[in-house]
């Protein structure tokens, strides 16, 4: 895992099969020496640092691809469109010079700092040489794209990878992080009461202003909006929580520290409505978990997970079209329509279906391993 060694581990449960190691390590002889012992390297979430193990990989190895959507999504933005609504945006690019104000601030004092140090060459000298010992990471991944032999993205998404990347010559092959027994199943059965999601995190792409303006102009009655806001950027997350309970008062529940996973699903149950407002693919687990509980989903119809999950004949609804049409917002599925989400989502995401994928990865290994027998 990439991070900080010296810090708890927060997501993932220790054992001694996880090690945590720094940006260093993965520009170093060390990890080439380490992956020595494996056939297979799968990259959970594209980095720099991983590109580098990806280069000093043996031709032998199997290295496999599976995209979170942040890793992937900056290749694909031109055909997506612009991820963030305008007045997100806009509220974003003003937080954004501010900071370059602020920066350029730092950036002059240091030049004049450096300029002061022409009266003490050796000084000078011996800090540069320290500067240069420092190994710095210079790789893309289109450097690396060619090594790679399985990607997993959202399916809707594979064709403007292709496009993105056309140094990709694999395979796409599915990558399960979770099954329906093991993660959509646990906590509450249903997700039923009056209450609304409000996105999955403290990131500007949840476009949480747009939604705002939305949820303005519809009768919320007493109904509590979730809004989950634990991870991402604090700065944003301290806005949107500002906002939020300056427009919606004590009906607003920012949730703003991590919890366990059937903690945080005791604290949506009473969501019987869920608004997502991403362009691209995110929240996919708490997306399919609603869909799941039977809780009416909204997104926004460019959303490639829209498609995904309509395709596969599940019944979820558009922010656009559905939403500020007006209507019975808040009115439930029928009973049909949930038991019908329910074993859609059930039989794509089984725990044996997860299985068969990670058991044909040996498959995979043997075909690279004969290749450069």
């Amino acid at each position: 895992m990439l991070g900080d060694p010296r810090q708890p581990l927060k997501f993932v449960t220790p054992s001694d099969n996880v090690k945590v190691k720094e940006d260093k390590y993965w520009i170093s002889n060390e990890v080439a020496e380490d992956l020595i012992d494996f056939d297979c390297l799968v990259v959970h979430y594209m980095t720099e640092p991983f590109m580098e193990g990806i280069r000093r990989t043996r031709p032998e190895v199997l290295v496999v691809w599976a995209g979170w959507g942040g890793d992937y999504y900056y290749l694909i933005e031109p055909y997506l469109g612009q991820l963030l609504l305008n007045k997100t945006k806009h509220f974003v690019d003003c937080r954004n010079e501010s900071n370059n104000k602020f920066h350029k601030k730092i950036l002059d004092k240091g030049t004049r700092f450096l300029g002061s140090l022409t009266s003490e060459p050796i000084m000078a000298l011996s800090k540069l040489r320290n500067f240069l010992s420092n190994k710095k990471i210079d790789v893309s991944i289109h450097d690396v794209i060619g090594k790679i032999d399985l990607l997993w993205v959202n399916p809707e998404e594979m064709s403007m990878v292709e496009k993105a990347l056309p140094g990709f010559k694999g395979k796409f092959h599915r990558v399960c992080y979770y099954s329906a027994e093991d993660t959509f199943a646990q906590g509450p059965e249903r997700m039923d009461g009056p209450d609304i999601l409000i996105g999955n995190s403290a990131t500007d792409t949840n476009n949480h202003l747009e939604l705002f303006d939305c949820l303005m102009s519809v009768e919320l009655d007493d109904r509590r909006l979730i809004t989950p806001l634990s991870y991402g950027d604090d700065w944003y997350g301290d806005e949107i929580a500002r906002i939020g309970r300056k427009l919606f008062g004590e009906r607003f529940v920012p949730l703003r520290t991590y919890m366990p996973i059937n903690e945080y699903y005791d604290r949506i149950a009473t969501c019987g409505t869920v608004m997502m407002n991403h362009v691209r693919q995110q929240a996919g687990t708490t997306i399919a978990t609603a869909l799941y509980k039977g809780a009416k989903v909204f997104l926004r119809k460019e959303n490639p997970v829209f498609d995904f999950y309509r395709n596969m004949g599940l019944k979820l609804f558009t922010i656009q079209d559905d939403f500020l049409s007006g209507g019975n917002l808040f009115g439930p599925l029928s009973t049909e329509e949930m038991v019908q989400n329910r074993d859609i989502l059930g039989s794509y995401w089984s725990y044996e279906e997860a299985v068969a994928d990670a058991l044909e990865l040996q498959t995979y290994v043997e075909e690279k391993r004969t290749m450069h027998a």
